[in-house]
């Protein structure tokens, strides 16, 4: 019994962050901003994304992403959208010295929500290590 409800809850936690056994098409939020001139700390796509499109994605577009460039820290441009690869992390652009492009992911619809789209993977894939680990520590037990 406690075996099929780790299986159940790993499935479902799988289907929650990457979409497995959904037919429908991920969204994502889409909103794009540069801030060349000045500077506004509160716009729709940086702060309060809920008020950008959330826009269906391609087929072969699997992630939401959410990408942000800083200079000494400060947003000079942030993108929402839809995307068919995606590198996490951050890394050096342009000259290096003082701009950072950062770039997270995710996989489910309207997940590319906050300054970060990857909170939302890491729980899913840590409930899913963690329930397979049970599972061979059950199993070993046996």
């Amino acid at each position: 019994m406690e075996l099929k409800f780790l299986i159940i809850l790993c499935y479902v936690s799988l289907q929650q962050v990457y979409g497995y056994g959904n037919n429908t098409t991920l969204s994502c939020f889409d909103c794009e901003e540069i801030f060349e001139e000045r500077w506004d700390p509160y716009t729709d796509c940086q702060v309060y994304p809920h008020n950008t499109p959330l826009r269906p994605c391609l087929d072969i577009e699997m992630y939401c992403m959410v990408e942000k460039v800083t200079i000494y820290g400060m947003t000079t441009s942030i993108k929402r959208r839809c995307t068919s690869e995606c590198y996490y992390g951050c890394r050096a652009h342009n000259f290096g010295l003082t701009t950072m492009k950062c770039t997270s992911c995710c996989q489910f619809a309207g997940c590319n929500i906050d300054g970060s789209a990857s909170i939302s993977f890491m729980l899913g894939t840590y409930t899913c290590v963690l329930t397979f680990c049970f599972l061979v520590t059950l199993l070993t037990k046996q």
